[in-house]
């Protein structure tokens, strides 16, 4: 794992990168934002089923703080993150223990210095396969939250 240290800003994008190369070793580093691109060939089992891969969805920060004065601007407030992490996979269990490995990672971990740890928030699991396409998927999902405060 490779830890940015260094200042944070109000755009938690330091923060975003920690969180991702915390989970970069799993699913054999099948791991995108927002969606697969569309060159990749997902890999797949001898018998044709998708080998798990993780989707990581990031919301904008939200500022959090009350009751500041009108001269601080919204870059030095604390901010706010939920982000989800989704794990898509060809069979049931393979998409369990990967997103049991990925609430082991994530829970309690501070993506920076200036962060608070991530907390679970929830998720859903869909047990019954997606075969509305071929091959069968099955997905598994975390919500995740955590705050930080911006440098000055």
């Amino acid at each position: 794992m490779t830890f940015i240290d260094g200042p944070t800003d109000a755009t938690g994008l330091t923060e975003r990168a920690n969180i991702e190369d915390r989970l970069s070793e799993l699913a054999g580093g099948r791991i995108w934002k927002t969606q697969v691109p569309d060159d990749v060939d997902l890999a797949r089992e001898t018998d044709g089923g998708v080998l798990p891969y993780i989707i990581m969805r990031f919301a904008n920060p939200l500022s959090i703080a009350g009751g500041r004065s009108i001269a601080s601007g919204e870059q030095q407030q604390p901010q706010q993150m939920t982000f989800t992490v989704s794990v898509i996979g060809g069979d049931a269990d393979s998409v369990e223990s990967t997103m049991a490995a990925v609430n082991r990672l994530l829970v309690d971990f501070h993506p920076s210095d200036s962060a608070n740890r991530i907390r679970s928030r929830g998720g859903f699991a869909y047990p019954n396969g997606d075969t509305s396409s071929k091959p069968t998927r099955y997905q598994e999902a975390g919500f995740y939250r955590f705050t930080w405060n911006p440098a000055e």
